[in-house]
């Protein structure tokens, strides 16, 4: 099989070429973006905390024990970090559920009038027969916002 001279290529050849890859490329991270996000996240924690292995590296410490010990000093911060963040989670979400039904009840009155609005247009233009379901399906409607 001959191989091909990059030099031989024209610029414009080589340009599509780079063009393409790079559209490739940024189809595959499109494609992969909602698996993309704990490996970067693992990039940057390990970018992050390379430094601090080099240094207890340094003072003697074993790499494995040292990847050891940040390890585990990490997801100690981090328990530590949710366990005080806890009860603010806890007393936003008890207010949230009990603020829940005045938040419906404006969203529906808010919605009322448009509703009724586009239940009469529908109305409108239909023959006797088609309104019955129109206007029982409007009191279902408002049984269920009551």
């Amino acid at each position: 099989m001959p191989s091909i001279d990059p030099t031989s290529m024209s610029p414009e050849r080589r340009a599509l070429f780079w063009f393409a890859l790079l559209a490739v490329l940024v189809l595959a991270l499109w494609a992969l973006k909602s698996i993309l996000l704990p490996f970067v996240l693992g990039m940057a924690v390990a970018y992050f905390l390379d430094p601090v292995a080099d240094r207890l590296t340094a003072l003697g410490v074993p790499r494995g024990l040292a990847a050891s010990v940040i390890i585990v000093s990490f997801c100690g911060l981090g328990l530590l970090l949710l366990l005080l963040l806890l009860p603010t989670l806890i007393a936003q979400g008890t207010a949230l559920a009990q603020a829940l039904p005045v938040y419906l009840v404006t969203a529906i009155e808010a919605l009322r009038l448009p509703a009724e609005r586009l239940l009469e247009r529908l109305n409108a233009g239909q023959p006797e027969g088609l309104s019955q379901p129109l206007s029982l399906m409007q009191g279902t409607a408002g049984i269920m916002a009551a």
